[in-house]
């Protein structure tokens, strides 16, 4: 999967590389947990995404995932496998490599832990995705659902 419509607004420096994971997980009907991100978070504002962020220096991808979800949306997950990847290369001498991974929630309690990043989380029917989802969001959706059918 190739390409993100909208050039990120995160600054991190010329010819830089960087690595995000996110968790795409579903409940017992089948939606997708979606958070809305918010105006200050950085890149994607108002766009709704899969939980997720940077891999620190030294950090396993499943590692990363983990604790980013426990950071935004205040669960704890187990990592099934991973779902894909993509590369986003802004014009701006950025490089992103994403990696999405199916999770289920094994502990903790849902909740915004980001208020600053974060404006709201839900879920949401994967057939019924909002307008303004992030394309790397759809994306995965697309590919789980030509998994699962």
């Amino acid at each position: 999967m190739e390409g993100i419509s909208k050039q990120s607004n995160l600054k991190i420096g010329k010819d830089y590389t960087g690595i995000a994971c996110g968790a795409f997980i579903l409940n017992h009907k089948n939606e997708l947990l979606l958070t809305k991100r918010s105006n200050s978070c950085g890149s994607y504002e108002g766009e709704w995404s899969v939980p997720g962020g940077k891999n620190e220096f030294g950090e396993k991808l499943e590692e990363t995932t983990i604790r980013e979800t426990k950071e935004e949306v205040g669960v704890d997950v187990e990592v099934i496998r991973l779902l894909d990847h993509f590369n986003y290369i802004p014009n701006d001498g950025e490089h992103w490599v994403y990696f999405n991974f199916i999770c289920k929630i094994i502990g903790g309690e849902l909740k915004i832990m980001e208020p600053d990043k974060i404006d709201e989380i839900r879920w949401f029917p994967l057939t019924e995705l909002p307008e303004d989802t992030t394309s790397y969001t759809r994306a995965y959706v697309e590919k789980y659902l030509k998994e699962n059918n």
